[in-house]
């Protein structure tokens, strides 16, 4: 049997007086937890257009089996629970497929990227 490689979504509604804090928690607190599971590849924090209180949370994951893990192990829930106190309702969560993924060209650093001094290396004689 072929293993299915999986994405988890995660839809969230901030309060509008507490995005900045949600975005710094899931940045400092949630994202840096997800790096430590078996499984994990990718994550991507979304902002609706219209509706700016809205999040998406999409998670790629090598396979079902490891996507499931995560959420039985009690890990998402305490993930959840960081944030939980600056959302409006709880979140929902849903699994997709990963049918196809392709990565495009790199994007062109940011002027204030470009702007960094570069490090120094030392030179081996």
């Amino acid at each position: 049997m072929v293993e299915v490689r999986l994405a988890r979504r995660v839809v969230a509604r901030v309060k509008s007086d507490r995005i900045d804090e949600f975005l710094s928690r899931m940045k400092t607190e949630v994202f840096p937890e997800l790096r430590r599971e078996k499984g994990f590849r990718r994550v991507y924090l979304m902002r609706d257009a219209v509706n700016r209180n809205q999040f998406i949370s999409m998670t790629l994951w090598n396979s079902k089996a490891e996507a499931d893990a995560y959420e039985s192990s009690g890990h998402y829930s305490a993930n959840a629970d960081k944030v939980r106190d600056l959302l409006e309702e709880d979140p929902t969560a849903s699994q997709l497929e990963v049918e196809y993924h392709m990565v495009g060209r790199a994007l062109a650093p940011s002027a204030a990227a470009k702007k960094k001094p570069a490090r120094k290396t030392k030179r081996r004689k």
